[in-house]
C-alpha cells in the first residue's frame, strides 16, 4: 500500500503562465510574529457517528443563541444547545426563522439579507439578526468562550440556476425551483474567508463568528493585546487566538487583501497555487479547502484530463479513476511547497468522492475545491489579523486505507498488502468467529458474542468506527433479509470482530443499538432481544430509535424459559405477571389467525419500559389494539398525580411519532371503528415534538389528562377527526406551530362509515368549518401553518340516497354534501393570528355556497378572503378555488401590498392547467351517473391572467395547483420527511390488493 503523504516529492513543478507570477503575492513566508499574543482557547468540536464523523463530514460546534433583548425574541431559547455545521466555503451563521420561532414580522425590523451556496445552487433569504453565541462542549457545557455576530435568520430558500452575482438576493422565474417559504432545519455556518465574489457579498468579515470573539474566560477580547484574531481548524477542535506556541510546525503563506466589498482590514483573497493532473503542467488556480461538500470541484483549461459522467448527476462529469490530482500551495518557481495529492477511484479515506470537472477556455479563472477529505492529513489556520493562510500536515495515526480490506460474504475480513508491520493484524487467525451459514446453524445476536479475543484491542479507532458505520449501512440497505435477525453474513462478521473486544464496546455498541428495527421476521428475535435487554440496562440507554415496519402475527415463546423471565420484567415495571405464557392458555386466542394477544400486547409493552431514552419512534400498529398499561404509566395526570416520582415511567423522553398506514381500505369488515384516539393514548406525552399520523382511524375526543405541551407539528393523513377530536387533541398543545390535516373519513372508500359499525352508534361526523378558528384560538401566538382537506372526507356515504336533480347537481359537484346549518359551514376570521405566514385550504372551509335554484348561487363577497386572512400570511394555497371566489380574490391582490405585505404566493386553479381533475362527489365510486364524469370549472385563461397581472404588480406570485392536489396539505410533509414515498394519482385500492400487501409487509 502506497503512503504518498509519507513520500517526498521531488523536482520542479512549471506554472502555467509564468507571467501571471508577479500578480501574485502567496508564496512561502517565515509568517507573522506572533510572540505578543497569549490569550486562546480551543473550541471542542461535536462528534456524530458515521459517516457524519468529522473530517468524514463538516465538523460542528455547539453553541448557545442569545437574541437581542426584546420582546420579539421571547420565543428564541437560551437553553437548549445547537451544533451547527461548520463550513469553510461560506460565511456566516444560517438558521431558519421557523426553528427559532421569529416571525416575518420581526425580520421587517433589520437589515435584509441573502447568501448564495454555489456547490448547492441554493439561495437563502431573511435577515441579519445580531446575536450573542455561548460556546459549549457537545455535553452542552459552556467553555467560558463567547461571539457577538450578525446571524441570517432565514425566511424563504429557492434553487437558483446559472446564478449571477449582479441579482444578489434575486432569482430570475425561469431560473427559479423549489421555493421554499417555510424552510425549516438550516443549521450552516460558515467560516470561511475571501467568498464575496462567490454569491456572497454579504459574506464579509463582520459576519465570520471565529473572526468576532467577545471574550474568552472573563477576559474582554477587544480591550486586550494579546489576542491574534483567528483561528485553527483541527482534527481535535478549533483553536480561536494565535499564537507562537499554537502555530508551531505550520507553513505561512501571505495573502492578498480583498477589494470592493468591505472596507475590513480582516477581508483576505483566498490562497492560490496550482493543480496539476495525471503529470500535466501545474496550471495557476485559486484554491478553496472546503469543510462543507465532501466532492472536490475542479475548473480546468487542460484539455488532457480525462472525464466520465458523474455516478450520482447525469448533469456533471468527473475525472475518470487512475488519475493523479495534486494540488500545491504556493507559486514560487522551484518551490515543492505543501502538496496535496490522490489518486481517483482509489478508495483513500484523503480523496474526495469525486472531482466534478468544467472545462475553461484559457484565460478564464481556473480553480479548486478540495472538499473536506483534505483534513484527513492537514489541519489549516487563517490569521484574519495579519493575512497568512497556514498548513501543517497532521497524521495522528497511519492510514487504514478502506481499498485494502477487502469485505467477503461467506468468509472473514481481511487486511492485506499492508505495509507497516506495527498493523500487519492477523485477522485470518481469528477462525473462531468465522460465522457458519444460516442453514447449518443459529446465529446468536452480535451483542451476545462472548468478549474472548483480546488481540483485535489492537485495531486502531479509526477502524473499528469505520466497521460500525459499514453495520449500519448494511442492515439498512436489506430488503430481505438472509436470516431472521436482518443482519447479512458480512455485517454479522463486522459486528462479531467489534464487539469481542471488551476495550471496543463503548464505540461499538452506540452504533449498534442506536436504531432497534423490528419487522415481520422478528418473531422469534424480539422476546430473546427484549431478555437480553433486561439483562443489560447499560445498553437499554443506548437506544434512540425504534421502527416496527411491520409487526409479526405472533411471537415465538418458550413459556417455560422465556415466561418467567418476562414476568420478573413486568414486575420490576409495576405490571401484573400474566396467568401464563402457554399458547393453549391464552383467553384471547394466541395464534397467527387472530387480533394481538395479551402475549403479543405484553412485549410491545415491555418494548416501551425497556428503552428509556427512545426520541423516536415508528411503527405500523396492530387492529383494535390499545396500550393501557402504556397510558398508566405515562401521561394520565390524574395518576401521576397520586404516584410516587419513583414508579416506573416510559418514554419520557420520545420526541418524534410516526405512525404509518394502519388499514387505509376497509379489508376487515369486523374493524369497528378503529378508534386512533385510543390506540395512541400511551404515546401522547408532554415531551412529544412531532406527531405524524397515516392512519385510516376515527379520531375521537382524547381522554382526559393528555399533555402536549412540547408538541410543534401535527400531521393527520388520511383519516376522521370529529368535532371532540379536533378540540382536545389541539386543545392539549401549547407551542402548537404547523397542523396538516387531509381526511377521507367518510368518504366513499369506508362504505356506510367504517363497515357496518356505524349501524350500532351515531355515525361519527368530523368537525365543520365553524369549529376551526375557535380550536385553535389558543395558539395565535404560536400557529405557523395550517393546511386542512375535507374535501374527500365530507362527501360521505350516509347521504347517498339524496336525489340529484338540475338545481343542485352542480352545487354537489362543488361542495360536499353538509348537513348542518349556514353558520356550521362558515369558517371564522385568522385576523388576529399573530404569525400564521402559511395556510391551506380546500373548498369545502372557504367556499360557503347556499343550497338552492341555479340561479341564487351567487359570488361570494369581496372580503371574504380579506376579511379572514392575517396580516402576517405569506403563502395562501386554495386548491380548487371556485368562480364565485374571483371577486374575493380580485380583492386580495388589489389589498396584498398595503393589508398583507408578507404575502408571497397564492396558489390557485386554472381551468386550463387542471390535469389531475378533483373528483366529483362520488365519482368513480357509485352515486348518480351524471356526477362520475363532470367536472368542476375554476378560474378561466381570461381570469387568470388579470389576476396574475394584479397579483404580481404587489409582488406576490399567482400559481396554479391541480384541483385533485390532496398531497400539499398532509403528504407532502410526510414525503420531505422521508416517511412515504410519492403516491400514484389514484387514491382507491382494491381491497383484494390491499390484503396482499400487508400479508407480506
Amino acid at each position: 500500500m502506497k503512503l504518498p503523504y509519507l513520500l517526498p516529492i521531488l523536482g520542479l513543478v512549471a506554472l502555467s503562465d509564468g507571467k501571471k507570477i508577479k500578480e501574485f503575492i502567496e508564496s512561502p513566508s517565515d509568517g507573522p510574529d506572533l510572540s505578543d499574543y497569549k490569550l486562546t482557547a480551543t473550541l471542542p468540536i461535536t462528534s456524530f457517528p458515521p459517516p457524519y464523523a468529522w473530517p468524514d463530514y463538516a465538523p460542528s460546534l455547539t453553541i448557545y443563541l442569545h437574541a437581542p433583548q426584546d420582546w420579539a425574541f421571547s420565543n428564541v431559547s437560551n437553553t437548549v444547545p445547537i451544533a451547527p455545521v461548520l463550513d469553510t466555503g461560506s460565511n456566516g451563521l444560517m438558521l431558519d426563522a421557523l426553528d427559532l420561532n421569529i416571525t416575518n414580522a420581526t425580520l421587517a425590523g433589520y437589515e435584509p439579507g441573502y447568501q448564495y451556496l454555489s456547490s448547492s445552487t441554493r439561495l437563502y433569504r431573511g435577515a441579519w439578526v445580531p446575536f450573542r453565541l455561548e460556546f459549549a462542549d457537545s455535553s452542552g457545557e459552556p467553555v467560558n468562550v463567547s461571539a457577538e455576530v450578525p446571524v441570517l435568520i432565514v425566511n424563504e430558500t429557492l434553487q437558483c440556476s446559472g446564478y449571477d452575482t449582479k441579482w444578489k438576493g434575486d432569482c430570475p422565474e425561469e431560473n427559479t425551483s423549489n421555493h421554499n417559504l417555510n424552510p425549516r432545519g438550516t443549521q450552516w455556518w460558515g467560516i470561511g474567508f475571501g467568498r464575496e465574489a462567490d454569491g456572497q457579498s454579504q459574506g464579509t468579515p463582520d459576519k465570520n463568528a471565529l473572526l468576532n470573539i467577545k471574550s474568552i474566560n472573563g477576559v474582554n477580547v477587544s480591550a486586550s493585546n494579546s489576542y491574534r484574531a483567528g483561528y485553527s481548524l483541527r482534527k481535535d477542535g478549533v483553536v480561536i487566538g494565535l499564537t507562537e506556541e499554537n502555530t508551531q510546525d505550520y507553513t505561512w503563506m501571505k495573502l492578498e487583501m480583498q477589494k470592493g466589498f468591505s472596507k475590513d482590514p480582516r477581508d483576505w483573497r483566498n490562497v492560490t497555487g496550482c493543480v496539476s493532473v495525471d503529470g500535466g503542467t501545474c496550471r495557476l488556480s485559486n484554491i478553496l479547502v472546503d469543510t462543507g461538500v465532501t466532492l472536490s470541484y475542479l475548473s480546468t483549461a487542460d484539455k488532457e484530463v480525462r472525464l466520465v459522467p458523474s455516478n450520482s448527476t447525469s448533469r456533471a462529469k468527473i475525472l475518470a479513476a487512475g488519475q493523479n490530482v495534486l494540488v500545491r500551495f504556493g507559486i514560487e518557481p522551484g518551490y515543492a511547497g505543501i502538496q496535496y495529492n490522490f489518486t481517483t477511484g482509489s478508495n483513500s479515506s484523503w480523496e474526495p468522492d469525486e472531482v466534478r470537472t468544467k472545462l475553461v477556455n484559457y484565460g478564464r479563472e481556473e480553480k479548486i475545491n478540495t472538499g473536506v477529505h483534505f483534513y484527513q492529513e492537514w489541519e489549516t489556520l487563517f490569521d484574519a489579523d495579519g493575512g497568512y493562510f497556514g498548513v501543517n500536515l497532521n497524521i495522528s495515526t497511519p492510514h487504514l486505507d478502506p481499498s485494502v480490506i477487502k469485505l467477503y460474504v461467506h468468509r472473514l475480513v481481511s487486511v492485506e498488502n499492508y505495509s507497516l508491520n506495527i498493523f500487519q493484524i492477523q485477522i485470518s487467525e481469528a477462525s473462531s468467529v468465522r460465522m457458519s451459514t444460516t442453514e447449518s446453524s443459529p446465529i446468536p445476536h452480535p451483542a451476545e458474542v462472548p468478549p474472548t479475543i483480546p488481540y483485535i484491542d489492537r485495531l486502531p479507532v479509526e477502524l473499528v468506527e469505520l466497521i460500525c458505520s459499514w453495520i449500519l449501512v448494511d442492515k439498512k440497505a436489506i430488503i430481505k433479509p438472509v436470516d431472521p435477525l436482518e443482519f447479512t453474513q458480512c455485517s454479522r462478521t463486522f459486528a462479531r470482530l467489534s464487539l469481542t473486544s471488551k476495550r471496543y464496546h463503548q464505540i461499538a455498541n452506540p452504533y449498534l443499538y442506536s436504531e432497534i428495527r423490528i419487522g415481520a421476521c422478528d418473531k422469534t428475535w424480539l422476546p430473546r432481544f427484549l431478555i437480553f435487554l433486561w439483562r443489560r440496562p447499560d445498553l437499554r440507554l443506548l437506544i434512540k430509535e425504534v421502527n416496527i415496519s411491520c409487526l409479526p402475527k405472533a411471537f415465538l415463546i418458550d413459556p417455560d424459559i422465556m415466561g418467567p423471565i418476562l414476568d420478573e420484567i413486568a414486575s420490576h415495571f409495576s405490571l401484573a405477571p400474566l396467568p401464563s405464557w402457554h399458547p393453549k392458555d391464552c383467553s384471547e386466542g394466541c395464534n397467527e389467525n387472530r387480533e394481538p394477544c395479551e402475549h403479543f400486547k405484553r412485549l410491545l409493552v415491555l418494548l416501551a419500559f425497556l428503552t428509556p431514552n427512545v426520541n423516536r419512534w415508528s411503527m405500523v400498529p396492530p387492529h383494535n389494539f390499545y396500550f393501557t398499561e402504556l397510558a398508566e404509566a405515562t401521561w394520565r395526570t390524574e395518576d401521576i398525580s397520586k404516584a410516587s416520582p419513583s414508579d416506573p415511567r416510559a418514554l419520557m423522553s420520545l420526541q418524534h411519532l410516526w405512525v404509518p398506514g394502519a388499514q387505509p381500505f376497509p379489508y376487515s369488515t369486523d374493524l369497528s371503528a378503529q378508534e386512533a384516539g385510543l390506540q395512541l393514548a400511551g404515546w401522547l406525552l408532554p415531551s412529544l415534538r412531532t406527531l405524524r399520523l397515516r392512519n385510516a382511524g376515527l379520531y375521537r375526543p382524547l381522554q382526559r389528562g393528555v399533555r402536549l405541551d412540547s408538541l410543534k407539528e401535527i400531521v393527520i393523513d388520511f383519516g376522521l377527526l370529529t368535532e371532540g377530536g379536533l378540540f382536545t387533541l389541539v386543545g392539549a398543545c401549547k407551542v402548537l406551530e404547523s397542523f396538516h390535516f387531509y381526511s377521507r373519513g367518510n368518504s366513499p372508500v369506508f362504505p356506510n362509515g367504517f363497515c357496518g359499525s356505524s349501524l350500532r352508534e351515531n355515525f361519527p361526523f368530523e368537525f365543520w368549518p365553524r369549529h376551526i378558528v375557535p380550536a385553535f384560538s389558543h395558539l395565535k401566538g404560536t400557529l405557523r401553518t395550517l393546511a386542512i382537506n375535507r374535501w374527500d372526507g365530507a362527501r360521505g356515504g350516509t347521504e347517498r340516497d339524496i336525489t340529484i336533480h338540475t338545481d343542485n347537481e352542480v352545487l354537489y359537484a362543488l361542495s360536499p354534501a353538509w348537513k348542518g346549518s349556514a353558520a356550521d359551514r362558515t369558517m371564522g376570521s385568522f385576523k388576529d393570528f399573530g404569525v400564521l405566514e402559511t395556510l391551506k385550504l380546500d373548498s369545502t372551509c372557504l367556499h360557503h355556497l347556499r343550497t338552492g335554484p341555479r340561479r341564487d348561487r351567487r359570488d361570494l363577497p369581496e372580503d371574504h378572503l380579506t376579511s379572514r386572512l392575517p396580516p402576517s400570511l405569506r403563502h395562501l394555497v386554495l386548491p380548487g378555488a371556485p368562480p364565485q371566489m374571483i371577486p374575493a380574490l380580485h380583492a386580495l391582490a388589489s389589498s396584498a401590498a398595503s393589508e398583507f405585505p408578507s404575502l408571497r404566493l397564492v396558489e390557485a386553479t386554472a381551468t386550463e392547467r387542471d390535469i389531475r381533475q378533483r373528483e366529483t362527489s362520488w365519482r368513480k365510486y357509485s352515486g348518480p351517473k351524471v356526477l362520475r364524469t363532470g367536472s368542476s370549472n375554476f378560474i378561466k385563461p381570461d381570469i387568470w391572467t388579470s389576476l396574475e397581472e394584479k397579483f404580481a404588480a404587489a409582488g406576490v406570485q399567482l400559481k396554479h395547483i391541480d384541483s385533485g392536489n390532496t398531497s400539499c396539505f398532509a403528504r407532502d410533509v410526510l414525503e420531505k420527511a422521508g416517511l412515504v414515498g410519492p403516491e400514484s394519482e389514484e387514491m382507491y385500492v382494491d381491497p383484494q390488493t390491499f390484503l396482499t400487501s400487508v400479508l407480506f409487509c
